[in-house]
């Protein structure tokens, strides 16, 4: 089973069907042409309804710098477009890559992805450098203040997956079977969901 097909069935069972990463866990696991170590690595970056709560507020600021660094770079090509000069074709081009890198993020933010806040780091990153290397930025005060989001938005897509995770550990068991000594290996998650008195608080 590959990566994709373990992060959507995990997603399915853990997100949408509210299950711990115990329960994901243990039904994955029977397929046998599962790798344990895998799966559980895999299990353990998708967010519980917990995890995604004690990280609501590095989120909303995650997203707060992704849409105001998208409007900062629309202006910023808009005002570049309004150049004769400029090719429109260029330009609708990259008001479309300004807002869909920021978008990843969002979606990633919004729908419990954790696979994509670091493709979106990535990207931004990528943006930042071949701006520096262009020679596009300057140390006048407006370019610095519009590097405040970019800088708060890669830090964020890097260290709310870490936060996101849900903790494991690997567990070996050993027994004897018609004399043999027999070595089985297992993992354990925590259960990270929402409490019923959680679930209640975070109606309101």
């Amino acid at each position: 089973m590959l990566k994709k097909q373990i992060r959507t069935l995990g997603h399915k069972a853990i997100v949408k069907n509210n299950k711990s990463h115990q329960e994901a866990f243990d039904e994955l696991s029977q397929n046998e042409n599962i790798d344990k170590q895998l799966l559980a690595n895999e299990l353990s970056k998708i967010p519980s309804n917990g995890k995604q709560k004690s990280t609501a507020s590095l989120r909303y600021i995650f997203i707060a710098a992704l849409v105001l660094l998208a409007a900062i770079r629309i202006i910023g090509i808009i005002m570049i477009g309004m150049e004769s000069s400029v090719n429109m074709g260029l330009v609708y081009m990259l008001v479309a890559f300004g807002v869909l890198i920021p978008g990843l993020g969002v979606y990633a933010a919004l729908f419990g992805k954790s696979e994509l806040y670091m493709t979106t780091g990535i990207l931004l990153g990528i943006s930042l450098f071949r701006s520096v290397s262009r020679g596009e930025l300057n140390v006048e005060p407006e370019t610095l203040v519009a590097l405040i989001p970019f800088a708060v938005a890669i830090g964020l897509a890097f260290f709310i997956p870490f936060k996101l995770k849900t903790p494991h550990k690997r567990v070996i068991t050993e027994s004897y079977v018609d004399g043999k000594l027999v070595k089985k290996v297992d993992y354990e998650f925590e259960d990270t969901r929402l409490n019923e008195s959680d679930i209640l608080d975070s109606t309101f």
